[in-house]
């Protein structure tokens, strides 16, 4: 049976019932011997060695096949679940035997539903095209199976595809319920498989005749025989991807997600160091922004230092609020809030790491005659930056965002930033 076991598992799919699925597993293990299916009785079986004893023709001498683990899986349940006392191995729900040309369409229906061919001369299945020289997509088949490959390679989102397939239309709870997955998770790969997947009127998820059509080729031979070949020849991640990764690595974000207390240790001690770093520096948190204060000229050391700690906290909050605001407004992704708001004070670490150059030199003579504002602006706009690329990170992978929409959101902080700067005239 010149058939991979990827498609073999596809063909059991395809199967109505434990007598196809017996049926096919016996003829992929007999391997093209000449055996008279309909001749054979259920004694032919040992159940505890898991042989087969057959003769190619009445004449010859009786030989032993051994079976594989998964076809006397099925021969059990095809086994368990007759109710006649027929001795034929194979029988209908009647209890009548079955004919070898009954077994034999049986066979050739089940090819057809996964894109094969059975020869009923040599019991064997192969591709339709096996004469052909072997092609990725053969002639005439989709010429987006590439793009299906592509789409539905995650196993979540193959997971999506399949529970609407099987089960038709269900709310945002039930899928994420049923395949126990994040919220922000789920609506990334919805995002991803747009036209594939939609929502109807009454919010419920569908697939659309596209992902209809999809959701059929996953079951079809096509596909499985492919599937090897065009994982290869997908795109790596790209180079956004990749620098997201370096920025915020995953551990974080699953224990950020998880509520694990190291994650929620973490981002108290990066907002208690940088709460007690901008009273040290007298720096003026505006969002991503920090200025030198002048408010000690006007306010006693303690109030200074409550003033600019709640500062530096108000920043966290406003990045929270906008960055929440807008993943949900403009972009409809909601849930995850907790999540986010803990997220959000990591981007805030290169802000420590100014504070603390800032607090140096304030106090020494740069070396190299460069006045320290000018450097430390430098300095600040970089370190901004890398502040922009870890909220965006964050915001995309706890909302379920593509990187590029993320990057709006960073952007609107940026810009809010300024803003803020302008008008309060620093």
């Amino acid at each position: 049976m010149p058939v991979s076991q990827d498609i073999l598992q596809v063909m059991l799919k395809n199967c109505d019932n434990r007598l196809e699925r017996f049926l096919l597993m016996l003829v992929s293990d007999l391997d093209g011997r000449h055996v008279k299916l309909a001749d054979m009785d259920g004694s032919m079986v040992d159940k505890v060695r898991g042989l087969l004893r057959y003769q190619s023709n009445p004449s010859s001498k009786a030989e032993l096949l051994k079976l594989g683990p998964n076809t006397m899986k099925s021969y059990f349940e095809y086994d368990s679940s007759r109710r006649d006392n027929n001795p034929a191995l194979f029988a209908s729900t009647k209890g009548d035997r079955l004919s070898d040309q009954e077994l034999l369409s049986m066979l050739t229906k089940i090819a057809g539903r996964s894109g094969l061919d059975f020869n009923e001369q040599s019991l064997t299945l192969q591709s339709a095209r096996a004469a052909q020289n072997p092609r990725l997509v053969s002639k005439g088949a989709s010429r987006d199976m590439f793009y299906i490959h592509g789409i539905v390679s995650h196993p979540l989102r193959r997971q999506i595809v399949e529970l609407l397939g099987d089960e038709g239309p269900l709310g945002f709870t039930q899928i994420k319920n049923r395949l126990s997955v994040r919220v922000g998770t789920l609506y990334y790969h919805f995002d991803t498989l747009a036209g594939i997947v939609t929502q109807g009127p009454d919010k419920k998820y569908m697939l659309t005749d596209a992902g209809r059509d999809i959701y059929a080729k996953l079951h079809s031979a096509e596909y499985a025989q492919s599937g090897e070949v065009l994982s290869r020849s997908l795109p790596s991640p790209s180079s956004m991807d990749r620098v997201g990764r370096i920025l915020v690595p995953s551990p974080l974000i699953d224990a950020l997600r998880a509520g694990s207390p190291v994650a929620i240790l973490g981002a108290v001690l990066v907002l208690g160091i940088g709460a007690f770093l901008v009273y040290q520096a007298r720096l003026e948190t505006l969002v991503l922004l920090l200025n030198p204060s002048s408010l000690g000229l006007v306010l006693s050391p303690t109030l200074e230092a409550v003033v600019l700690e709640a500062a530096f906290f108000g920043s966290w909050i406003a990045i929270y609020t906008v960055s929440e605001a807008i993943a949900t407004v403009l972009f409809g992704r909601r849930g995850e809030h907790l999540v986010l708001l803990v997220g959000s004070a990591y981007c805030l670490i290169p802000l420590l790491l100014f504070e603390g150059w800032w607090d140096i030199v304030t106090n020494i003579t740069l070396p190299t005659g460069v006045p320290a504002l000018t450097v430390s602006r430098i300095i600040l706009v970089i370190l901004q930056t890398w502040s922009l690329g870890i909220l965006a990170t964050i915001v995309a992978r706890v909302k379920g965002l593509r990187l590029d929409k993320s990057a709006v959101i960073a952007l609107a902080i940026a810009y809010l930033s300024i803003l803020i700067a302008y008008v309060g005239g620093v």
